[in-house]
Protein backbone atom coordinates (compact mmCIF):
# COMPACT_ATOMS: atom_id res chain seq x y z
CA UNK A 1 0.00 0.00 0.00
CA UNK A 2 1.19 3.45 -1.01
CA UNK A 3 1.86 6.57 1.66
CA UNK A 4 1.92 9.80 1.62
CA UNK A 5 3.47 12.49 3.72
CA UNK A 6 4.02 15.76 4.23
CA UNK A 7 5.06 18.39 6.96
CA UNK A 8 4.47 22.14 6.74
CA UNK A 9 6.03 24.47 8.89
CA UNK A 10 5.69 28.27 9.84
CA UNK A 11 7.99 30.77 12.63
CA UNK A 12 6.01 33.63 13.47
CA UNK A 13 8.26 36.80 14.81
CA UNK A 14 6.39 38.10 17.65
CA UNK A 15 8.73 41.14 18.10
CA UNK A 16 11.51 41.47 21.58
CA UNK A 17 13.60 39.02 19.93
CA UNK A 18 10.67 36.57 20.83
CA UNK A 19 9.36 33.77 17.96
CA UNK A 20 7.33 30.80 17.65
CA UNK A 21 7.84 28.10 15.49
CA UNK A 22 4.92 25.73 14.71
CA UNK A 23 5.32 22.22 12.67
CA UNK A 24 2.71 20.45 11.30
CA UNK A 25 2.66 16.69 9.67
CA UNK A 26 0.47 13.75 8.41
CA UNK A 27 1.58 10.50 6.96
CA UNK A 28 -1.89 8.69 5.20
CA UNK A 29 -2.52 5.96 2.56
CA UNK A 30 -3.33 6.64 -1.05
CA UNK A 31 -6.70 5.83 -1.22
CA UNK A 32 -8.60 3.41 -3.85
CA UNK A 33 -9.33 5.05 -6.67
CA UNK A 34 -6.83 7.90 -5.38
CA UNK A 35 -3.57 9.12 -7.14
CA UNK A 36 -0.20 10.21 -5.47
CA UNK A 37 -0.86 13.45 -6.23
CA UNK A 38 -4.75 13.87 -4.78
CA UNK A 39 -3.65 12.43 -1.87
CA UNK A 40 -0.97 14.63 -1.36
CA UNK A 41 -3.15 17.46 -2.36
CA UNK A 42 -6.33 16.02 0.13
CA UNK A 43 -3.34 16.08 3.26
CA UNK A 44 -1.74 19.06 2.94
CA UNK A 45 -4.99 20.98 2.33
CA UNK A 46 -5.76 19.58 6.24
CA UNK A 47 -2.27 20.17 7.40
CA UNK A 48 -2.43 24.08 5.99
CA UNK A 49 -5.53 24.50 7.82
CA UNK A 50 -4.48 23.08 11.19
CA UNK A 51 -1.25 24.97 10.89
CA UNK A 52 -3.10 28.18 11.05
CA UNK A 53 -5.22 27.38 13.64
CA UNK A 54 -2.38 26.33 15.66
CA UNK A 55 -0.12 29.58 15.19
CA UNK A 56 -3.30 31.39 16.06
CA UNK A 57 -3.50 29.81 19.23
CA UNK A 58 0.10 29.94 20.37
CA UNK A 59 0.08 33.48 19.83
CA UNK A 60 -3.02 33.91 21.96
CA UNK A 61 -1.47 31.54 24.42
CA UNK A 62 2.05 33.45 24.60
CA UNK A 63 0.19 36.76 24.59
CA UNK A 64 -2.13 35.56 27.49
CA UNK A 65 1.44 34.60 29.77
Amino acid sequence: MQTVRAEIGFTKNLGNFQNVKVSVGLEDYVRQGETFDSAYERIFSKIEDKLAEKVAQAVRDLEGA
